[in-house]
């Protein structure tokens, strides 16, 4: 997420769907913040942080659609992340 935090996420292919993990660490801290979840096919989840008043919250949203982790950013293209076999 752009400004407000700094991060990586990567996933991996488990047998009951796609392990994403998102380690994040706010601006200025020093401990990080790890979130983990398992997408079936078809599942998605959205990370989401607050902004100023009046001004739409920061998201990243990650789909497991079909062979592929879909990523999606508000004003940007989507990514896909294609399974490596």
């Amino acid at each position: 997420m752009r400004g407000t935090f700094g991060g990586v996420a990567y996933y991996t292919v488990k047998p009951d769907g796609y392990r994403l993990v998102v380690t994040l660490t706010p601006s200025g801290a020093e401990t990080p913040v790890r979130f983990v979840a398992t997408l079936a096919p078809g599942q998605s989840v959205t990370l989401s942080t607050p902004r100023k008043l009046g001004e739409p919250a920061l998201e990243v949203r990650f789909q497991h659609k079909g062979e592929s982790l879909l990523v999606e950013v508000p004003d940007s293209p989507p990514r896909l992340g294609e399974v490596a076999d």
